[in-house]
């Protein structure tokens, strides 16, 4: 049976950007050279902020999903291919911070959502709310949140991206989108 991909690259919908991830001659997956991904992931089924981070770094291809499987990717596949596409011979950047088992009510937790009240975040007992949103903390910024600004900010620091992708190092990032 044909996986996720297979099925992308034959759906009408979808097959104009993915089916450019897929070889025609049963090579493998294409990659994409002028589209680097920096891959920063915790997998975890309960609590993000205790488990242990993995990062993986390359040229865009099939192999950034869950755990860095090579059979799996994420939504940076099409996006990755749709920007390349949309600007050709430009030298794409994309950061992926993946964190399973987190709340983007509370572990990604902007600090625009934390100065108004948020109906997912109530900070008082509610009966049909979950049990997280009965202990959150309405004006608490998300750990997550936190961390990946921080990570950005690292990234985006001179000499970041040469040393993990040495043949962009005369490039000056630009944070865009």
């Amino acid at each position: 049976e044909p996986g996720t991909l297979a099925r992308q690259c034959q759906d009408p919908r979808t097959s104009q950007v993915m089916s450019q991830a897929c070889c025609h001659d049963e090579q493998g997956f294409v990659v994409a050279e002028d589209v680097k991904v920096w891959m920063y992931q915790k997998d975890c089924p309960t609590e993000a902020s205790r488990c242990n981070a993995t990062s993986k770094s390359g040229s865009l291809t099939v192999g950034f999903g869950v755990n860095g499987d090579q059979e799996r990717f994420g939504p940076e596949l099409g996006l990755g291919l749709g920007l390349q596409n949309a600007m050709p011979g430009a030298k794409i950047l994309l950061y992926k911070m993946a964190f399973g088992g987190s709340s983007l009510a509370e572990n990604w937790r902007p600090p625009t959502s934390a100065q108004r009240p948020d109906p997912f975040c109530p900070g008082e007992p509610c009966q049909k709310c979950s049990d997280w949103a009965n202990t959150c903390e309405p004006s608490q910024i998300g750990p997550n949140y936190e961390l990946l600004v921080s990570n950005v900010k690292r990234i985006l620091s001179p000499g970041s991206i040469g040393k993990e992708f040495p043949e962009l190092a005369h490039l000056t990032p630009v944070l865009d989108g």
